[in-house]
This record gives structure tokens, sequence and C-alpha cells, in this order.
């Protein structure tokens, strides 16, 4: 029993996702990300509710990622302390100002 419970904690699962855009006229594969949303944000955007999303996509291939910006901060300085204190300043300047007092509060 031990050497199958042993052989459980060699390896994780998980699932992967994969999507692909498809040209609705060919059925072809698409690869251009900002044609593909140009045509959407005037295609089915509304239709679909999708509109903030398409914005947030459209910052993400402008600015990058979260991810992206820690690397940057990382290969700047090569100093965890600047990553994390990085990306608190993000969050902190996403936090309504109400906010901050209760959380400092509770931290104590």
């Amino acid at each position: 029993m031990k050497a199958v419970s042993s052989m459980f904690q060699q390896f994780t699962l998980g699932i992967e996702e994969e999507f692909h855009i498809v040209d609705p006229h060919t059925r072809e594969l698409r690869s251009h990300v900002s044609e593909i949303l140009a045509e959407g944000k005037t295609l089915v955007v509304d239709d679909l509710g999708s509109r903030r999303d398409i914005e947030h996509i459209y910052t993400i291939l402008d600015r990058g990622t979260s991810a992206d910006e820690q690397l940057r901060v990382w290969r700047e300085t090569s100093d965890v302390k600047a990553v994390v204190d990085h990306l608190i300043e993000m969050t902190m300047q996403n936090v309504p100002c109400e906010v901050i007092p209760v959380a400092l509060a509770a931290a104590s």
C-alpha cells in the first residue's frame, strides 16, 4: 500500500485549456489578435456583453500582465523585496481609500 501512495505523490494532475479563434466565413484558424479584436468590437461585443473583457484584453496587449511587470522589476533590481513592494504599491492604487483604514486595523 505504501508503494501505491508514494507513486501518487510523484506527479500532479491539472487541466489545461486552449482556445482557438476560427474565421466564421472560411472556418480557418485566425492568429492576428488585434485584427480579430477590432472586428469583434464591431460585430458581436455588445451582443455578447463582452465589451469590458475586450477592453481588458487591449490593456493587456498594450501594457502586458502583472507577471511581465514583476519580471521587469526583478530584472532591474534582482531583489524579491522590490518585487513584493511593487506588488503592494500596484494593489494599493486600486484599493478604495475608505477600505485602507479597515484593512490596516485588521492587520494589527
